[in-house]
């Protein structure tokens, strides 16, 4: 694949994308800091994770061209709380043969739009400080850098600090 990918079909996730979801993730587990754990997720792992998004009415969307997944994007729960009912935390996850391809600020524009529709007033971003595509991306989006928390991570045996950004909508 070379240069940006523009015929992309961002739509909701489907039961049948579940292998390539899960391949992606594992490959982010395996292979970054974007995920702070060291043990690859299975099939059924990523089937309740998505059951669970559907059930509190939370979207989970793909990216796809030519019929390949290559990328998903999730709005979840910021804190299971009350006050922050308005609030949702963002994820992008993009197969690496489509990094740099524009698959990224696809899924994150989608996932801004849909949170929108959904009346939330603030999506929080919270990303591996050493990850500097991803907080580059998510500030070329509107996303404002809050700040960092140092060494609350662990990964392969090196101390991680977490970044914070925020998108927040205005008020009407």
């Amino acid at each position: 694949m070379t240069g940006r990918i523009e015929d992309l079909e961002i739509r909701p996730a489907r039961e049948e994308d579940l292998p390539a979801i899960t391949a992606i993730f594992n490959y982010a587990i395996d292979h970054t800091t974007a995920a702070w754990t060291e043990e690859p997720v299975s099939e059924a792992n990523r089937r309740v994770w998505l059951e669970d998004h559907r059930q509190r009415g939370l979207l989970v969307i793909v990216a796809q061209a030519d019929g390949l997944v290559l990328g998903f994007g999730a709005l979840s729960v910021f804190r299971d709380w009350p006050g922050y009912c308005d609030t949702v935390e963002n994820s992008v996850y993009v197969h690496p043969k489509a990094w740099s391809k524009g698959v990224g600020s696809q899924l994150l524009a989608q996932l801004i739009k849909e949170a929108a529709k959904c009346q939330k007033h603030s999506i929080v971003a919270a990303i591996s400080a050493d990850n500097q595509t991803s907080i580059d991306l998510h500030q070329k989006m509107g996303f404002s850098w809050r700040g960092a928390l140092p060494e609350v991570g662990i990964k392969a045996g090196k101390r991680l600090n977490l970044a914070f950004l925020t998108y927040t909508f205005a008020e009407s």
